[in-house]
């Protein structure tokens, strides 16, 4: 694909491709100043930029720091009309900033003044942009300020600040939509209909940025947002910013909050608690019935989703919230050993985990738990994503002794 990409598809004739000498990222970057030149770019500037210079550009590789000026320069209000291009100008900018990072952009002043400005561009469009452009500015962000790119950690905090304040408020900062959503998702409940772009840019930075990090960072465990904040993100109506929460509250399980973070989730908890227990009785029910009609009628019976419960609707999220409560049981019972009082949260992670296991196979076969969601369920009840350390070992402990007993309380 990248070498399609670079010679490009030529116009059919014969031969012609042969002839033609392959563009080389110089060129090709001098195709980029031009055409984003009012005087010299011609009536078709936008085009050739999204189907010939751009796409050409990504397949070559990571273009040169000189090219962040004029990257930036497309991203200003009605700079740039072709959304395509648009696109293919953030991910480029997303790797120079990853790739050349604080080392190669700061190798003389022009090159300094661009990044800085670049920089300063995305963090503005982070916090005033919709939809897309909002996810994919903070995307580029993230990566700036892994690379140690100077100025982009406080950009990227800038630019996200807002939502999780909105978050921890008890609000979904949903936003306006971009010029990329489209306009029947937008009208018949599509993808984006449910899209929390602001939610999703925020929460998706936070994780990216924690991504790979020792325990105990301080730097990435302040990045993790508040329970409070962690507790209304996990039911927000889009998926993926209900994911990244997900995953947020696993690592913050690990941390020194994670009692409040219990208190903040237990009514969460506590709604899949209930749900699935009444599933499981409906299977159960059925099972004992037998092959008759009524089984099967009471075997499909589905019972609705409770109110306040967390959005799972994506493929990764109901692992995640399994290990999530096998985390928070797993700590609330060591803190119990060691003289604490019983937690209401833990008896509800435990519900919802043991429910989870009766649904896969038995007498609830025919269900749709999934063998990957079944693990999930087996590692949270014996502890395995409790933090490392001498806390961890008592929370693990504490969650074996639990399951030699028959029970957590």
């Amino acid at each position: 694909v990248q070498s399609w990409l670079a010679k490009g598809q030529g116009d059919g004739k014969k031969g012609e491709d042969a002839s033609r000498p392959v563009e080389t990222v110089e060129h090709l970057e001098r195709d980029l100043v031009d055409l984003n030149d009012a005087e010299l770019a011609p009536k078709n500037a936008s085009k050739d930029l999204a189907t010939r210079v751009l796409p050409r550009l990504c397949a070559h590789g990571v273009p040169g720091p000189n090219t962040l000026e004029v990257l930036t320069r497309m991203l200003a209000e009605g700079a740039c009309p072709e959304r395509f291009a648009l696109r293919y100008a953030y991910y480029l900018m997303h790797r120079i900033l990853e790739h050349y990072g604080r080392a190669g952009l700061g190798t003389n002043e022009t090159v300094k003044a661009a990044t800085s400005q670049c920089i300063k561009t995305l963090g503005e469009e982070a916090n005033i942009r919709a939809g897309v452009r909002r996810m994919l500015a903070t995307r580029a962000l993230v990566a700036a300020a892994r690379a140690g790119v100077p100025e982009a950690a406080g950009a990227l905090h800038r630019g996200t600040v807002g939502a999780i304040e909105s978050l921890s408020a008890g609000e979904h900062p949903r936003g306006k939509s971009s010029m990329f959503d489209s306009k029947t998702g937008k009208t018949e409940g599509g993808d984006a209909a449910h899209t929390d772009a602001a939610a999703r840019a925020a929460l998706g930075a936070r994780r990216r940025f924690i991504a790979g990090s020792e325990e105990g960072d301080k730097k990435a465990d302040s990045a993790i947002p508040s329970p409070s904040a962690l507790a209304t993100a996990v039911t927000s109506p889009d998926h993926v910013a209900a994911r990244h929460a997900l995953s947020l509250a696993l690592a913050a399980a690990k941390g020194r909050r994670y009692k409040e973070l219990a208190i903040a989730l237990e009514p969460v908890i506590g709604a899949v608690a209930k749900r699935m227990e009444a599933r499981v009785a409906n299977l159960e029910a059925a099972a004992a019935a037998g092959d008759s009609k009524e089984a099967k009628a009471m075997a499909r019976k589905s019972e609705g989703k409770q109110k306040g419960e967390p959005n799972l609707d994506d493929p990764g999220a109901e692992p995640l919230f399994l290990r999530l409560c096998g985390a928070l049981r797993a700590r609330l019972l060591g803190a119990a050993e060691r003289g604490g009082a019983p937690h209401d949260c833990a008896r509800a992670c435990e519900k919802v985990l043991a429910a989870e296991l009766k649904t896969y196979g038995g007498a609830a076969a025919g269900s749709e738990s999934s063998p990957r969601v079944a693990m999930a369920a087996c590692a949270g009840l014996f502890g395995s994503d409790a933090p490392s350390g001498a806390d961890g070992a008592k929370a693990r402990a504490a969650a074996w002794q639990a399951i030699v007993r028959g029970g957590g309380e």
